[in-house]
C-alpha cells in the first residue's frame, strides 16, 4: 500500500517510483487504463478524485530512447530508461 500526503500526480509517480526503485523523472507520462481499454492521461483532478482505499494495478512499459536525461551536478548526461506508467482499476 502507498499513502499520499498530497492527492497529485507528482506525488503518486514519486511514492510508486520509489516503490519500484525507479526515480521519478524516469516516468515520462501516467495513463489510467478503465476495464473497456480506454487510456485516461491521469492529471491532478484524476488523482484528488480516486476513492480512499482504491485497489489498483501499476504497470510499466519502456518508451523509445529519444530522451537523454541529465542528472543534476553530473560533468555529462547520463541515459535512463524511461517509463509509462499505467494505472489499471
Amino acid at each position: 500500500a502507498i499513502y499520499l500526503e498530497e492527492r497529485s500526480v507528482a506525488e503518486l509517480v514519486d511514492k510508486l517510483a520509489m516503490r519500484c526503485q525507479l526515480e521519478s523523472r524516469q516516468i515520462s507520462r501516467v495513463v489510467q487504463v478503465n476495464p473497456k481499454g480506454l487510456q485516461i492521461i491521469v492529471d491532478d483532478a484524476v488523482v484528488h478524485e480516486l476513492p480512499e482505499g482504491q485497489d489498483m494495478i501499476v504497470e510499466f512499459f519502456d518508451l523509445p530512447p529519444d530522451t537523454v536525461l541529465k542528472r543534476e551536478h553530473s560533468p555529462s548526461p547520463e541515459t535512463l530508461d524511461t517509463f509509462e506508467m499505467r494505472l489499471l482499476f
